[in-house]
């Protein structure tokens, strides 16, 4: 415990760092976003190896390359290019290579959507006008989602939601998760809506109450989704983290699995009602 602890406020006290370097430049937290990418896709592959399915890495390499070169250049045009060249590499090598079976592909394609993909969308975020603000968003929804399931479920317990994925995992605890996720959001809501917290641009809705309660609740169930998604990849590799990065906390994609999630349900949301509002 003491050790997750110490972990949890070096990573605290990391991020509260980042999000300083950000007033100097969006890029700091790009290049820390980028980081998480490739650290995640390193993790992914050395798991699927622990059961003899083998990555492509020539399609990966081109990937990670031209994924941070094209954002920086043209947008999530560039992501989007990026991930269709690599795909083509990928299925060309497949096509005439005799070593390479069916899982092997399958898993080189789901590498680069997963968590990549979907971190993709805290680079367009970072660059919105009120960008501080949706990420703080996205981090506190998903700690107190994370922290509220845990608690409850705990202290609760009861039925347990998916026990052939995660057998620690309670209803009780997926119901404390959600009523956390809208709480932190609130939260957030009061900080710098109301209050005015450092001067963060607002994100400029009528009723805001109401979209940030919205935004709570779909980022709960996107964080509890991207928990249990993890939670089954590990059982299908059959490895209890991805990793040893941080003492008590596992790997780069144990910390960020939920988040990844979080980031593409608010993301796709906040577009969305952008739109309709």
């Amino acid at each position: 415990m003491i050790k997750r602890i110490l972990t949890a406020s070096v990573l605290i006290a990391c991020l509260v760092g980042i999000f300083f370097l950000r007033t100097i430049s969006d890029l700091f937290f790009d290049a820390l976003l980028f980081v998480l990418i490739i650290g995640s896709i390193y993790e992914l592959v050395k798991a699927f190896e622990k059961i003899g399915t083998k990555v492509n890495l020539v399609g990966l390499i081109v990937y990670v390359a031209l994924y941070g070169i094209g954002y920086y250049f043209v947008g999530l045009k560039g992501i989007f290019f990026a991930l269709v060249l690599a795909m083509i590499v990928i299925l060309t090598c497949f096509t005439f290579s005799t070593k390479r079976n069916i899982n092997d592909l399958l898993a080189s394609l789901f590498v680069m959507v997963y968590p990549s993909l979907f971190l993709s969308f805290a680079f367009e975020l970072n660059h919105n006008a009120s960008g501080l603000l949706l990420i703080l968003l996205v981090i506190v929804i998903s700690v107190f989602t994370d922290t509220f399931a845990y608690f409850v479920g705990s202290i609760v317990k009861g039925k347990k939601l998916c026990p052939k994925i995660s057998p620690k995992k309670t209803i009780s605890g997926a119901i404390g998760g959600f009523i956390g996720g809208i709480l932190g959001s609130i939260l957030i809501y009061f900080c710098f809506e109301v209050w005015g917290v450092f001067g963060v641009q607002s994100l400029g809705f009528s009723n805001p109450i109401l979209i940030y309660i919205l935004i709570g609740a779909v980022g709960a169930v996107f964080d509890e989704v991207g928990d249990l998604v993890s939670s089954q990849i590990k059982r299908k590799t059959g490895i209890k983290d991805f990793g040893n990065i941080f003492p008590g906390h596992g790997g780069i994609l144990d910390r960020i699995d939920g988040m990844s999630f979080v980031l593409a349900g608010v993301g796709i949301l906040y577009e969305l009602l952008v739109v309709a509002l």
